[in-house]
């Protein structure tokens, strides 16, 4: 299906994340996708009964209106419209939760088996984020102004898993844990990545922070504000919090057994990134 989709010509790059924060937590993932469990199969856009059922389990379960606040009027659809598809449809695929080719192709509800083992429990929380960063890749079938642009760069960028990187990177050359901003990752990483360009960014952000220079940096949404997302998302994993200036390594580990805390290094942090990389 992605594959012929039409090409247009975008001049930079897309860094395409959902900005609906309150709706990415594994809480509030887990809870729909155990929602969404019970309606698969349905024709999303004719079962009218199906979806006002959806929509009010999907509250009850999260405590999260999923519905656009706005009133119908003239020639509006509730149905269309108002449901869940026409709102999160782009957050639930972009998260591989929902089959986006049973939903384009055919208008039906189908869990990925990733949405469908999450919502029968069978995905802790660390496995679930684990799956994100390491799966969460450019071109993403799920934004076509992001695919087309990706695909015909021939360039792949895993941007979650590039900015741990781009972390710890930084904070090796320093020998500390060491903040990043999204205005460093927007201007040295943002127009032209790929994964593993991280050390070269990193290098790159260190010279300048030894020598300061003015950026001439034009915030832009297409970069700035989906990084700032991505950092939000990246601070409820293990692996990273939000600092004064940015994003800095999160170096502390929970043992779920006896519920003691330690601190790991960066080199065991380096061994924890590798292996998402090889997810």
């Amino acid at each position: 299906m992605t594959s012929k989709r039409p090409l247009k010509k975008i001049e930079e790059p897309h860094w395409n994340f959902e900005a609906f924060r309150n709706f990415i937590s594994f809480e509030v993932l887990q809870q729909a996708c155990s929602a969404l469990r019970q309606h698969e199969g349905i024709t999303v856009g004719e079962a009218a009964s199906d979806l006002r059922h959806l929509n009010s389990l999907l509250f009850e379960r999260t405590g999260l209106e999923w519905t656009p606040d706005r009133v119908p009027g003239g020639n509006v659809n509730w149905e269309t419209e108002g449901s869940l598809f026409r709102n999160k449809k782009r957050l639930l695929t972009s998260m591989y939760l929902i089959d986006l080719g049973a939903y384009e192709d055919a208008d039906k509800l189908y869990l990925t088996p990733l949405g469908r083992a999450l919502g029968e429990g069978r995905v802790g929380r660390d496995q679930f984020y684990d799956f994100v960063i390491s799966k969460f890749g450019f071109p993403h079938p799920a934004y076509e102004e992001n695919w087309s642009w990706w695909t015909s760069k021939r360039r792949e960028l895993r941007p979650l898993l590039f900015i741990l990187k781009l972390l710890l990177h930084l904070s090796q050359l320093t020998g500390q844990l060491t903040e990043v901003s999204i205005k460093e990752v927007a201007f040295f990483g943002g127009p032209n990545p790929e994964t593993k360009d991280s050390n070269d960014v990193a290098k790159a952000i260190a010279k300048y922070r030894s020598a300061p220079k003015s950026i001439k940096h034009k915030r832009k949404d297409s970069h700035d504000r989906k990084i700032g997302d991505m950092f939000g998302f990246l601070s409820m994993t293990k692996y990273a919090a939000l600092g004064k200036g940015g994003l800095v390594l999160n170096p502390v580990r929970q043992e779920l057994e006896n519920k003691c805390r330690s601190w790991i290094s960066l080199s065991e942090i380096e061994s924890e990134l590798d292996n998402l990389g090889r997810l």
